[in-house]
């Protein structure tokens, strides 16, 4: 049995059974046994071997063999490997959809700031406690989460004075996002936008 100390745990590493005779290995039993100790994983066992006996002389290498020539014969000769097309690195995978709303978020946030769109980062953290950060995009309008339930509740937290332009801006660049993206099939900020884009 192998075994390194980790602290106060044991981690065996490999286990080898051993016979041994009571008799011929009493002194590594009794140290095993006095000490709490594994027996070396190198030992073998007295009673397998003759302790009387002359060591075995380790064995000799065979010898080598040289292959025999003859002056008529050549060497066949080799066809030069063709040369292979340069390859081309594949090509990475494209993203997996989101399927959470909090992916579908972060992954907007990253992209629409790449863009040059400035999102209110207040407005995105709320939609996602509103929506719910673990509620699957392919489900919430069976969640109730439908574009008259979206306005009411912008309206409900900005009204709709000149504080709530931004949080409209910030919806309605998400919601386009997301189906731009085919996320959703729902334009989640439809009764948000101004009545003559409708």
């Amino acid at each position: 049995m192998r075994r390194h100390s980790r602290g106060n745990q044991l981690s065996i590493m490999g286990w080898r059974d051993v016979t041994l005779c009571r008799a011929c290995d009493a002194a590594v039993l009794d140290t095993t046994r006095d000490d709490h100790t594994p027996i070396p994983e190198e030992y073998v066992s007295a009673a397998l071997i003759d302790v009387n006996a002359a060591p075995a002389p380790p064995p000799s290498p065979p010898p080598a063999v040289r292959p025999r020539s003859s002056p008529a014969t050549k060497p066949p000769s080799r066809a030069a490997p063709s040369p292979r097309p340069p390859s081309r690195p594949p090509e990475p995978a494209p993203p997996r959809p989101p399927t959470t709303v909090r992916q579908a978020l972060e992954r907007s946030q990253t992209t629409l700031a790449a863009d040059g769109a400035a999102l209110d980062p207040t407005v995105v953290l709320l939609l996602g406690q509103r929506l719910g950060p673990a509620t699957r995009l392919d489900g919430l309008t069976a969640a109730g989460h439908d574009p008259a339930s979206l306005r009411a509740w912008a309206e409900g937290l900005w009204g709709t004075g000149a504080g709530a332009a931004s949080a409209r801006r910030t919806l309605t660049a998400l919601a386009d996002h997301w189906q731009r993206e085919r996320w959703t099939t729902t334009d989640m900020a439809a009764e948000l936008r101004p009545q003559e884009d409708a």
